[in-house]
């Protein structure tokens, strides 16, 4: 799709298929960028301490479950496996001196504490379960085995910077606001994280991601019903992965019910519940099985564990210190986090991020633009999920009086909205003159913090927490990587070569032929 036949803010989409087509310029530099895209993650895959990642032991033992027999206890009935639990415990050690998981196995039988991971559906631990099948993981080393479920998690979440640049450029009319919206996936390190670990959040990301990019396409007039089929299939199968999906069933609703603009109303109507329907058969029910069941969306596997602790009388839940905390775990651990939220960037970059962030957000709502209404229904998505998180954690907080489930990385499945966002606030408040300038500000920004995220992840796992770069701290990552020296080395050769040269052909690309995007702009609305 020739970037000046893109459509423009509220000009008609092109007709074709759904895959998006780049121009030849274009394509190199999407090919770069997920190239680049694709080895910070191994090169995260590597640097992340073995089990070092949000509650992976606990998604690695659920995904051996399933390798033993399709069951799925109720949620806080599944209990790990002590395997797995030594497989933790060896983390210390150095990868030759680690255990196979037969070896495991036969040393450690039976089960011991609570998984949780059962109070999700299944569906990305069927997946983890074909892997460590494929790769016959009772025979490698339990690390081995770990690095194959990272490196899986790794392709889930290839496509990304193709759905940001096509979202984007659908809904600013640019090209090199597509480009640009495709580089700032490097902006947020602890995606990086996440996606190069064992988690079922790389697979929920993708799948809403999707969601996101197609409901894009419907608000910039993509019309067939094939498009229609293909919302409800992907929100259906989101569904089926993690319940962070939820708030993707009124935006959906919404989205399907005003646009495109061109169709009758009682068309949207119906195929908004068509899309619905076909979410429901695919996922939806899941959701209501839990409600029929057990009387809650999403039961907490570790409701036994965590139990009601009562309040002192005179005294009660602290809003003002529940919003305090809120806010500064989900901003740290949506930007950097790193490790079992151990070592998190420095405030001030944290603050800093999510203050513009915010701040370009506000200021498009206060500036006269005829895509209000678009930006409105995108800024709902994220408003569900704030409200959400909000919900769940006070409820926790007024029972246990804990602060937990604070967590950023839940926000990840709005992220290519959250973009799209962002790239038609920074459009439309930066002056066409100085666009060349700001977006080569911003890719440099994205890839500085992509490196500093990186770097403090390494300082905080192998230099005791000191911003230093020391042999010992380098032997010591290299001794206690599954991939040893040669994917230690390996990955972050491939992570600088390949980042110079998406910075380099990004570079050119956002800095030439600025008539073009002018010419764009103006174009239909």
């Amino acid at each position: 799709m020739a970037p000046e036949t893109a459509a423009g803010s509220g000009g008609q989409a092109p007709r074709g298929g759904i895959i998006p087509r780049a121009t030849r310029p274009e394509f190199v530099v999407l090919a770069a960028l997920t190239a680049a895209f694709a080895a910070m993650l191994t090169l995260w895959a590597f640097l992340t301490p073995i089990y070092g990642a949000p509650d992976e032991h606990a998604h690695l033992n659920s995904a051996i479950r399933l390798t033993q027999g399709l069951t799925w206890p109720a949620p806080g009935d599944a209990r790990l496996s002590e395997a797995v639990v030594a497989a933790r415990d060896e983390a210390a050690l150095t990868g030759r001196d680690r255990s196979t998981f037969s070896e495991l196995t036969a040393d450690h039988p039976g089960d011991g504490g609570v998984d949780q991971m059962t109070q999700h559906p299944p569906l990305y631990y069927l997946l983890a379960a074909g892997t460590l099948q494929a790769v016959g993981y009772e025979q490698l080393r339990a690390d081995v085995a770990l690095l194959s479920l990272r490196l899986g998690g790794v392709l889930l979440t290839l496509p990304l910077p193709l759905l940001l640049w096509d979202a984007a450029r659908r809904m600013t009319g640019s090209s090199k606001a597509g480009v640009l919206a495709a580089a700032s996936i490097f902006l947020v390190p602890q995606l990086g994280q996440i996606a190069g670990a064992v988690s079922n959040d790389g697979l929920t990301i993708l799948l809403c991601s999707i969601v996101g990019w197609l409901c894009v396409r419907m608000m910039t007039g993509d019309d067939r019903r094939r498009t229609v089929v293909a919302v409800g299939i992907s929100l259906g199968v989101a569904l089926l992965a993690k319940g962070t999906s939820l708030p993707f069933i009124p935006f959906v609703a919404a989205v399907l019910m005003v646009w495109p603009r061109e169709v009758r109303i009682s068309t949207r109507m119906i195929r908004s519940v068509a899309a619905l329907a076909i979410a429901f058969a695919l996922g939806g029910w899941w959701w209501l099985r839990n409600l029929l069941i057990y009387g809650d969306l999403q039961p907490s596997g570790l409701a036994g564990i965590r139990q009601t602790v009562p309040w002192e009388p005179g005294t009660g839940p602290d809003l003002v210190s529940y919003l305090d905390v809120m806010w500064i775990r989900v901003t740290t651990s949506f930007w950097g986090d790193f490790g079992l939220l151990d070592y998190a960037l420095p405030d001030f970059l944290t603050d800093l991020l999510s203050i513009v962030s915010l701040a370009m957000i506000v200021v498009y709502f206060l500036v006269r633009d005829r895509d209000k209404l678009r930006m409105a229904v995108l800024m709902s998505l994220p408003t569900l999920l704030v409200l959400m998180l909000i919900v769940n954690t006070w409820r926790h907080y007024v029972r246990t009086q804990l602060f937990a489930g604070m967590q950023g990385r839940y926000l990840f499945v709005a992220i290519l909205i959250l973009v799209v966002m962002s790239a038609v606030a920074w459009r439309r408040l930066i002056p066409a003159a100085h666009r060349r300038h700001v977006g080569t500000g911003l890719l440099i920004a994205f890839v500085l913090v992509a490196a500093v995220g990186l770097f403090r992840a390494y300082a905080g796992a192998y230099e005791a927490d000191f911003y230093r770069l020391t042999r010992d701290g380098l032997s010591q990552w290299a001794l206690l990587s599954p991939g040893g020296i040669p994917g230690v080395v390996i990955s972050s050769l491939l992570m600088a070569v390949l980042t110079v040269g998406a910075v380099i052909v990004t570079l050119r690309f956002i800095r030439s032929d600025a008539a073009v995007d002018s010419q764009r702009e103006s174009g239909p609305r």
